[in-house]
């Protein structure tokens, strides 16, 4: 007679466990429910704000500034040609001057040594503001007359601490050290024309 009491307390777990299950159906059905109105309500919120943004107009390229030719010698737009050009006969170029602008001579017997001198005198220019000091260089091939004044159009100083800075405190021959020879032998070095690479 246990066994017909028994019956009955199964049947009733069994109830209880599907009541269970049932439940948890439902509160899983309804949260997933629950989650999908909530992502459906960002999207929404996200699709409004979008709406709302203002287009920008395009961005347009300011037109590059042109480089006034310098009494009759053509200088190409964005030489960085510096402004003691204006009191020169010919261009002149200092540390912003980006070399690959400079016209190159016509007819020229050794391209090689060109490039090599305009490289050397960007260093140079560079290196001495680094040290404090403004250097104006002109190339050579557009630049003629009297020396000296070629030099004073170019404007670089002729204090002992601008030389000092320019050429260093080295010896000649066996007694030069490229590392004393100021931005002009520090130019040298690094551009592979001297014996100490």
């Amino acid at each position: 007679m246990p066994e017909p009491e028994y019956e009955p307390r199964r049947a009733r777990r069994a109830k209880i466990a599907l009541a269970v299950a049932g439940a948890l159906t439902i509160a899983a059905v309804g949260g997933g429910a629950a989650f999908a109105m909530t992502s459906a309500a960002v999207v929404a919120e996200h699709e409004a704000e979008a709406a709302q943004l203002v287009e920008l107009p395009p961005v347009t390229a300011a037109p590059p500034t042109e480089v006034p030719p310098t009494d009759g010698v053509e200088a190409p737009a964005g030489a960085g040609v510096s402004d003691a050009s204006s009191d020169a006969e010919f261009p002149v170029y200092d540390a912003d001057t980006d070399i690959a602008t400079i016209p190159r001579p016509a007819d020229d017997p050794d391209p090689a040594n060109t490039e090599i001198w305009l490289t050397q005198q960007r260093i140079i220019a560079q290196c001495m503001r680094e040290q404090g000091f403004e250097h104006r260089y002109a190339a050579y091939w557009l630049a003629s007359g009297d020396p000296v004044l070629i030099r004073d159009a170019l404007g670089n100083p002729s204090s002992d601490e601008y030389l000092l800075a320019l050429w260093g405190d080295t010896g000649a021959g066996d007694d030069y050290h490229w590392e004393e020879a100021g931005c002009h032998g520090y130019a040298v070095h690094v551009t592979g024309m001297d014996d100490a690479n």
